[in-house]
């Protein structure tokens, strides 16, 4: 019985399927290419891969996945340095280590390290300030309203979200916060050489 869990990367697969229409390659088609190859009796899928582009303007992206393995690592023996047919290319399937993704400080919100080995300062996602999530509408200025303004500016009321427009923590756009998905690090979030080269990036900017 499978009992454990083999951890992969799979190499340069094409990212953009149609250039005229944008079609990019999506878990599903990967999960498909999987159950057509000749490798599918050991292609034991633990979750659905993970397709982490190599770049913003990429055509290439390596794919992420694991697979149920014996204890010894019978089905990743089988599969280490063995090729994939992925929409006509082939693609070259890599060990990968066991949580290759970037973590997201729950605490100072930034990438790279889990929230326990925190050091840094405690950060509000909502607006950067020196206060949790919870507490954004009663320490936020914005939020908090300001009677003495003219005209007066009415504070945010009790449960409803922030109003205001904030720049991301991690790359500094407009349009989301840190920790939404729709920022360029979620994208990434496996690939934690391009987290570090994005927030020297970032920096250089500021």
């Amino acid at each position: 019985l499978s009992s454990s869990k083999s951890f992969f990367r799979l190499l340069n697969v094409p990212f953009i399927l149609d250039a005229k229409s944008n079609l990019r390659i999506k878990p599903e088609d990967i999960t498909r290419a999987f159950e057509a190859s000749p490798l599918r009796s050991d292609l034991v899928l633990a979750g659905p891969p993970h397709v982490a582009r190599n770049s913003k303007s990429s055509i290439r992206c390596d794919v992420f996945f694991d697979i149920w393995d014996s204890q010894q690592g019978l089905r990743a023996q089988c599969l280490i340095k063995k090729e994939l047919l992925i929409y006509g290319h082939k693609c070259a399937i890599q060990a990968a280590r066991a949580s290759p993704g970037t973590p997201l400080c729950q605490t100072c919100w930034k990438w790279g390290h889990p929230t326990k080995a925190c050091q840094g300062r405690l950060r509000c996602p909502i607006c950067g300030g020196p206060h949790s999530q919870n507490e954004h509408c009663h320490q936020c200025g914005g939020c908090k309203g300001n009677a003495k303004a003219n005209p007066p500016v009415f504070p945010t009321p009790p449960g409803a979200d922030c109003p205001h427009s904030w720049k991301c923590l991690a790359c500094r756009r407009d349009g989301h916060r840190v920790s939404d998905r729709k920022c360029p690090f979620w994208d990434h979030h496996f690939d934690r050489a391009w987290a570090v080269a994005k927030y020297s990036e970032v920096r250089a900017h500021q």
